[in-house]
This record gives C-alpha cells, structure tokens and sequence, in this order.
C-alpha cells in the first residue's frame, strides 16, 4: 500500500494522487435527485477538476445512473463526496 504525504498518518490507499477517479451515483429519476447531486459536485470538487459527468436512465425511466469523473488530490477529499453522497436521502447507491 502507499502512503502519500497529503494523508493523515496510518491512513493508506492503493491510489496515487493525484488521480481521475469515476464515481457512478444512483438514484430516482427525480429533479430532486439531480439537483442534489450537483449541489454535492459543485460545493466538493472544483469546477477544474471536473473531467466528466454524463446520466443514463434506466429503461423504464425509473432510476437515473450518474457518471462522473473527477480529478483527486488526496483520499479525504474522495471521502468527502461519498459521504456527502451517503448522507443525501436522494442516492440509492455510490459506487
């Protein structure tokens, strides 16, 4: 594992920042649903490292799948967006 000089001590990742690195975010297919998720993207990862972000609807139109793609400088900074992602009643899942 590497530990790099952007982490608290005794905390390790296999990822060496800084990296693009893709998160898929589920949810309803709501406004709600979108308009939290780029509420989190825009308070949590700046506007320059944004690399992507494309949705795809289920079939049925039901669920809504967000892509996106980011560029990372440190693990607490990922963290951030996923738990900001876990604590939204919007997302079904983070990936």
């Amino acid at each position: 594992m590497t530990n790099t000089d952007n982490q608290t001590a005794g905390e390790e990742t296999l990822i060496e920042f800084p990296a693009r690195f893709p998160i898929k975010i589920t949810g309803k297919n709501t406004p709600e649903f979108q308009a939290e998720i780029l509420d989190i993207v825009n308070r949590l990862i700046p506007e320059q490292d944004r690399l992507g972000m494309k949705e795809q609807a289920s079939k049925n139109g039901n669920y809504l799948a967000i892509s996106l793609t980011a560029m990372f400088y440190d693990k607490a900074a990922i963290d951030a967006v996923y738990q900001a992602l876990s604590d939204s009643p919007h997302v079904i899942m983070a990936l």
